[in-house]
């Protein structure tokens, strides 16, 4: 027990590496329902063959954009929904161990919203 908690992580970790360190850690708070499958199945079948090999600290907004974009052309939105939320977890976990400072995938969802609530220009 004294060995594990004294180990650190890597900040220089790649996403797949962390993913696979924390295990089913990012699924905390989500039901044991075909949710928590359909999650691990985003995070396996694209996000981590997309993104895996990109260190933690250097997945940008713009990466992750393209990687969305070339899911949604194939993906239904359910699953495009279940891949974005795995990634946004997995992320939320790297910020509570203060490998990334801020998961941007929480500021892009809200970017969208507010987004959808402005006037437009007239």
């Amino acid at each position: 027990m004294r060995t594990s908690s004294s180990r650190s992580i890597d900040p220089l970790v790649t996403l797949s590496d962390y993913a696979h360190s924390i295990g089913d850690r990012f699924l905390r708070g989500v039901g044991p329902t075909s949710t928590a499958d359909d999650y691990r199945a985003g995070l396996r079948l694209r996000v981590l063959p997309a993104l895996g090999h990109i260190r933690l600290r250097d997945i940008t907004m713009g990466l992750v954009d393209r990687a969305i974009d070339s899911w949604a052309a194939v993906q239904s939105r359910s699953t495009l929904k279940n891949t974005i939320a795995a990634l946004t977890r997995v992320l939320d976990e790297a910020v509570r161990d203060e490998l990334i400072t801020r998961n941007s995938m929480r500021d892009r969802a809200d970017r969208r919203y507010r987004a959808k609530l402005e006037l437009p220009h007239t």
